[in-house]
């Protein structure tokens, strides 16, 4: 059994964007970056590398704004905690942050979100955690991160960020 633990993925949309989002309904999303908050204690790696892929079924809330936005950073702390609620709770008070999406990601709890919005690209310091794990476009990973093989995809000119895509 692969660890499992705690994950916050960043993306950068480049354009404002309305998107139908499952059971949630039709929602505006600004331009800017996201912060989605996560856990999956039955196993990180299957989980942040689903995250990763294009192709799959929208089962998730953050499937639907996956598959328009660009996955740019993963943070992860391995553990058999579910830090997601509280990871949530730091990331709003971070500067910058807000809210666009009651209920996103946090139907399993009662939290009012487990999505902020930046229009400056947070760092992982938000999360208040010096020992948080993070793979990024330009870093090698190391033999301690999980093994995923990322890649790098050309992008259109909008001034954002080169976007983190998983190998085929």
């Amino acid at each position: 059994m692969t660890p499992g633990g705690t994950y916050a993925v960043l993306l950068y949309l480049a354009r404002q964007t309305h998107l139908q989002v499952g059971q949630l309904g039709p929602v505006d999303f600004p331009r800017g970056y996201y912060l989605y908050l996560g856990s999956a204690l039955g196993g990180l790696k299957s989980r942040i590398s689903r995250h990763l892929r294009r192709a799959k079924v929208l089962r998730w809330h953050i499937d639907y704004l996956a598959a328009r936005a660009d996955i740019v950073e993963v943070w992860w702390l391995i553990g058999r905690e579910r830090l997601e609620c509280q990871w949530a709770e730091l990331a709003s008070q971070a500067l910058g942050a807000s809210r666009p999406v009651m209920g996103f990601g946090s139907s399993d709890c009662r939290c009012f979100s487990h999505l902020e919005h930046f229009e400056a690209r947070p760092s992982v310091s938000i999360l208040g955690a010096g020992s948080i794990s993070t793979l990024m476009m330009d870093e090698a990973l190391s033999d301690q991160q999980p093994a995923f093989a990322p890649r790098r995809r050309a992008h259109s000119d909008n001034g954002g960020p080169e976007p983190l895509t998983p190998a085929p």
